[in-house]
């Protein structure tokens, strides 16, 4: 229940943009955007509203731009260093610090960054915002990209008008959902569509909100204190 007040009160929050941020869309970047669940997995063409093709190829040519500046791959674009400028004069923190920027740029390219930061930068530039998380893996490598469509995801400041709380909403297939979640923690239906033939591929609405935890404890590293909590939920 809290779940489903607080992500409401996100959406009523950015009602407001909505009408802009779709004409945006439509215009510039048709494929950008999700404002309905059933968009992602939607084949249809959306570049009808299209009238001149330059804010799409300038749109193309800024993002281009952004990501070889910025995160070229042939580069090292990450360096590290320590906020206690006294230690940056230490060899031994340098060596250190050149080593995890090493270990960063490595790891990026064995995941899927290239292509969600390029994603985000277009979000950027057309729309003003983007949104994208940076997951655990055990897989290819440490960490695993994923990006969030405009319309997808809701945010919220906190009173430094730092961004706190986000809010997003996805479909996902059962299969999906029995490789992300635990098996107890899955709805009937869900359990229901997996038992039956070719049912591994019906699609739920899952909600997902990232907001600060109010059992924050500083200093302790168990799960339940940690400053931010992500919880996931069946919309329906």
């Amino acid at each position: 229940a809290w779940n489903n007040w607080l992500m409401n009160a996100l959406k009523a929050d950015r009602s407001t943009w909505e009408t802009t941020l779709r004409d945006i869309g439509d215009h510039i970047a048709p494929y950008s955007h999700e404002f309905v669940l059933t968009d992602g997995n939607d084949g249809r063409r959306r570049d009808d509203s299209i009238i001149n093709n330059t804010p799409t190829d300038a749109l193309e040519v800024a993002t281009s731009g952004l990501f070889s500046g910025l995160c070229n791959p042939t580069e090292a674009w990450v360096a590290m260093e320590s906020v206690d400028r006294n230690l940056n004069k230490s060899h031994g923190v340098r060596m250190y610090c050149d080593a995890v920027s090493e270990i960063l740029i490595s790891e990026n390219a064995r995941a899927n960054f290239d292509q969600v930061v390029t994603e985000d930068f277009e979000s950027m530039l057309a729309f003003g915002t983007c949104a994208s998380q940076c997951l655990e893996s055990f897989e290819r490598a440490a960490f695993w990209y994923y990006t969030m469509p405009m319309g997808s995801y809701y945010i919220a400041n906190n009173a430094k008008r730092n961004i706190d709380t986000v809010g997003a909403e996805m479909s996902m297939t059962a299969q999906q959902m029995a490789e992300k979640f635990p098996k107890e923690n899955l709805s009937a239906a869900v359990r229901d569509a997996l038992a039956r033939p070719g049912g591994s591929v019906r699609r739920f609405d899952v909600g997902q909100i990232i907001a600060p935890n109010p059992d924050y404890r500083q200093g302790n590293r168990l799960a339940k204190h940690m400053r931010y909590r992500s919880c996931f939920y069946e919309i329906n």
